[in-house]
C-alpha cells in the first residue's frame, strides 16, 4: 500500500472523488445550460408573437389559428411553414347599371318602330280617305213633257265656304250644285275643257265654276255614260260651246268643264249652281237649251256685275265687258 493516503469522496464513496466532480460539474452545466436556454426561447417566442402595442402578428399554433392568421389578410403573416403568406385579394365588385343603361339600345330600336308605324298608319288612312263623299245621290224628276222649257231641277243650296287644298268634304247631295270648295290656282276654278276618266277631277275643283256661272257636264263611267261615241261629242261640246247669256262671256272662259263623276243615279248630268239636268242618253241640244234657260241666274259671283244679286237681270244685254274669272279668283 502506498503512502499516498486514499481520497474518500463526499458523500462516503471512495476513490471517486474526480469523477463524481467531473460528473456533478457536467450536470451543473446541463442544468445550468437548460436554465439559460430556457428564458431565450421564451424571449424569442415573445418577439416572434407580440407586435407594436403587443399585438400578435405571427401564426398562431394549430389549424384554426392558421385560419384566423389567413382570414385576417394582413400583409407579414407566416404560414405554418414559417414562410410569408400573401394578403387575399379583394375582388372589385362592379357597379350595377339602371334598366335604361342596359336596355337602351333596344328601346332605341322600339321607339323607331313605333314612330314608323304610327306613320305608315296615317299615310294609309290618309291615301284611303276619299277626297268627298255623299250623304245622298239625288234622284232625278221625271223628265219634262214635250214642248216645256229645259229647266232641270233645283237642289237646296249647300253654301259656297273655301277649305283649303286637299281637305275632304260630305256633300248633302251629289251631283252637287253648290257647297264648299277649292280656291287655288288650277284647283279651282279649273281650266274649262274635256277632262278623261282618268283626270282624276273632283267636285271641289269644278264647284268654283258653278259659282262663277259656268257650266259642268258630268259622265258616269260607273253606269253606261262612258262609251267612246258619247265621250267623242262632249269633246266637241268643248269646241264651239256658245257664250254665257248674261255676262255673254265667250265659251272656254268658265264654261263648259266636262268631267267623270260616278256618284249620281244618272249615266250624264249638265250641272248650274243649284240645278241640275240628269240624261240616261247624251242629248247635246238639251244641254244647250239648258244653258241658255238657266245659266247666270242664281250663281253667286256674276263675272260681269259682281256686285248684282243672283237672279237680279235675265236680259242678254245686260253687260257687254265680261269679266273672265282668273285662275285663282274668288
Amino acid at each position: 500500500m502506498s503512502k499516498r493516503s486514499r481520497q474518500t469522496a463526499p458523500g462516503g464513496t471512495p476513490g471517486r472523488a474526480g469523477s463524481g466532480a467531473a460528473a456533478g460539474s457536467d450536470t451543473a452545466a446541463g442544468s445550468s445550460g437548460a436554465a439559460s436556454s430556457r428564458p431565450a426561447e421564451a424571449s424569442a417566442s415573445g418577439a416572434g408573437t407580440a407586435g407594436a402595442g403587443g399585438s400578435p402578428t405571427g401564426s398562431v399554433p394549430g389549424a384554426f389559428g392558421s385560419r384566423r392568421a389567413a382570414g385576417s389578410g394582413e400583409a407579414g403573416s407566416l404560414s405554418p411553414t414559417g414562410t410569408p403568406r400573401a394578403g387575399r385579394r379583394t375582388q372589385p365588385v362592379a357597379p350595377q347599371r339602371s334598366f335604361l343603361a342596359r336596355n337602351r339600345s333596344r328601346l332605341i330600336a322600339a321607339g323607331i318602330i313605333a314612330v314608323v308605324v304610327v306613320v305608315g298608319a296615317f299615310v294609309f288612312l290618309g291615301a284611303s280617305q276619299p277626297a268627298y263623299a255623299c250623304s245622298t245621290q239625288q234622284d232625278p224628276a221625271s223628265p219634262a213633257p214635250a214642248g216645256a222649257p229645259v229647266s232641270g231641277q233645283r237642289q237646296d243650296d249647300m253654301g259656297r265656304g273655301h277649305v283649303a287644298v286637299g281637305t275632304p268634304l260630305t256633300y248633302t247631295y251629289c251631283p252637287p250644285a253648290s257647297g264648299k270648295h277649292y280656291n287655288a290656282a288650277n284647283k279651282g276654278p279649273i281650266e274649262p275643257r274635256f277632262y278623261g276618266p282618268d283626270d282624276n277631277i273632283i267636285p271641289q275643283n269644278w264647284i268654283h265654276n258653278l259659282e262663277h256661272g259656268g257650266i259642268v257636264i258630268l259622265y258616269n263611267c260607273a253606269r253606261n255614260g262612258c262609251d267612246s261615241a258619247s265621250l267623242d261629242q262632249l269633246r266637241q261640246l268643248r269646241t264651239n260651246f256658245p257664250a254665257s247669256p248674261v255676262c255673254k262671256i265667250a265659251g272656254g272662259l268658265t264654261s263648259p268643264v266636262i268631267a267623270r263623276f260616278d256618284t249620281m243615279k244618272a249615266n250624264y248630268a249638265a250641272v248650274l249652281w243649284d240645278r241640275v239636268l240628269y240624261q240616261d242618253k247624251l242629248d247635246v241640244p238639251q244641254i244647250l237649251e239648258y244653258f241658255k234657260n238657266q245659266a247666270e241666274l242664281a250663281n253667286p259671283e256674276q263675272q260681269c256685275n259682281p256686285n248684282a244679286s243672283p237672279g237680279a237681270s235675265n236680259a242678254p244685254g245686260a253687260s257687254q265687258t265680261p269679266i273672265a274669272p282668273m285662275p285663282s279668283g274668288t
